[in-house]
């Protein structure tokens, strides 16, 4: 086995690669990762009208993409989840910017500050879930830590 093939953080001799985790990845295709962002955003509005227990051809539909494709980017349902949140995390952190850019500090801070506040309530909504009750799938809030 090549480096090229070996599995990630093992050498070609089977033995663990110090440092392999912080290797990057192999960069998704330009329409995998537009599957992936439909399938997030889709997720995000179905969880948010249907909570987490939603059929997965729903979100599959409203993204535009056939179920196999949301497995193969999301293979477990708590995986899609915790893509949500952190899609959620991510955009909440990132309109702090231009926020900054386009208002006074103090308009600046309050507006990011709604944003911020509006997080945790679509956070609680999803995770009200009834599927979240059920041995093996774990809370999303565990996953982002």
């Amino acid at each position: 086995m090549t480096e090229d093939t070996a599995a990630p953080g093992i050498g070609p001799a089977g033995e663990a690669v110090p440092g392999a985790s912080e290797r990057v990845r192999r960069r998704q295709r330009a329409d995998a990762q537009r599957n992936s962002a439909s399938l997030v955003e889709a997720a995000k509005a179905v969880f948010a009208a249907s909570g987490v227990d939603a059929p997965a051809k729903e979100i599959a539909d409203l993204a535009g993409v056939g179920v196999g494709t949301l497995y193969r980017h999301f293979p477990l349902r708590s995986d899609l989840v915790k893509a949500v949140l952190e899609h959620e995390i991510d955009a909440c952190a990132a309109a702090a910017p231009a926020l900054a850019a386009a208002h006074e500090p103090g308009a600046a801070l309050e507006k990011w500050l709604r944003r911020y506040n509006r997080v945790p309530r679509d956070q609680t909504r999803i995770r009200r879930g009834p599927s979240l009750g059920r041995p093996g799938v774990r809370r999303p809030a565990r996953l982002l830590l």
